[in-house]
């Protein structure tokens, strides 16, 4: 994708790559070595807890959940994406490796921060699906992409609002579990976030799978019958059993605005702004 674009050779897990003369990706021994919490294992927070830990700090990394990985757990779970938990499993090493203190089933509030008492603290606490302001949004035949691919039950009949790369990769990982699905963008084509290497053959793999795609089309309303929207000024009537929501993410950023004044932090990963995995471990 970046010699396409005529840019520089990247990688999304190694952010030193291609920039290894740069002073700002080396590794050095800290002067002064410091007590530093780190908040939320996803990449950028088991990254950073890595990093820091390698340079001789006295490192903490808390999880709210049972396990490490983040979002990364989540993004692992549609077609051809289980690969990403490669870099679930090198991570967790290195954390362990480093000398990372892991705390999991950790949720961290103002006041443990407070009585803890870091000398820094790292906020790598993620993002949430975004609700958009749509009639009817609160029904129960709703739910978000992150809830399809953690489990939850939908129907046989499944429109998705958003036709970004989460869009078409839970619209893939429905119709591979025999869903009808169809597709709602905004935009004039959808997976338009999505590099251009990957992007035609998983235009290509949906139409294979028989998902309906229906661009420059904004949805107005949720009903019991499914998904009233507009294209060109004619509305339509998309009749489903259950509405995904894909129309993106928004930064947990509660902890953050508690914490104002009060100790020097960092915000990394998608609590700074929601972005994908190379931003994640560039800024960790």
């Amino acid at each position: 994708d970046k010699l396409l674009s005529e840019m520089p050779v990247a990688c999304k897990v190694n952010p030193r790559a291609g920039r290894e003369g740069e002073d700002a990706f080396q590794i050095r021994p800290a002067k002064t070595k410091r007590k530093i919490m780190v908040v939320g294992g996803g990449p950028a927070g088991m990254e950073a807890a890595r990093v820091v830990a390698l340079r001789g700090h006295q490192v903490f990394l808390h999880e709210e959940k049972d396990r490490l990985g983040g979002q990364l757990l989540v993004a692992s779970v549609p077609p051809y994406k289980s690969r990403l938990n490669h870099l679930v499993n090198y991570l967790v090493t290195q954390v362990t490796k480093s000398g990372v203190e892991v705390k999991l089933n950790s949720k961290v509030t103002a006041e443990i921060i407070e009585q803890t008492k870091p000398d820094i603290v790292i906020l790598a606490t993620g993002s949430s699906p975004l609700i958009p302001e749509l009639s009817g949004v609160e029904r129960s035949n709703v739910v978000t992409a992150w809830d399809v691919l953690t489990g939850k039950h939908v129907g046989d009949r499944v429109v998705i609002i958003g036709g970004g790369m989460v869009g078409c990769e839970v619209a893939e990982f429905l119709a591979g579990k025999g869903k009808k699905v169809t597709i709602l963008e905004m935009l004039k084509g959808i997976a338009q976030d999505v590099g251009p290497i990957s992007r035609w053959r998983l235009i290509q793999r949906l139409s294979e799978a028989g998902v309906r795609v229906e661009a420059r089309t904004t949805a107005e309303e949720i009903t019991e019958e499914g998904v009233l929207a507009s294209r060109e000024g004619l509305s339509q009537m998309f009749t489903a059993d259950t509405i995904v929501l894909a129309v993106g993410m928004v930064s947990n950023t509660g902890l953050s605005q508690e914490l104002q004044g009060k100790v020097r932090v960092y915000l990394i990963g998608d609590s700074r702004e929601p972005r994908k995995i190379g931003e994640a471990m560039e800024e960790g």
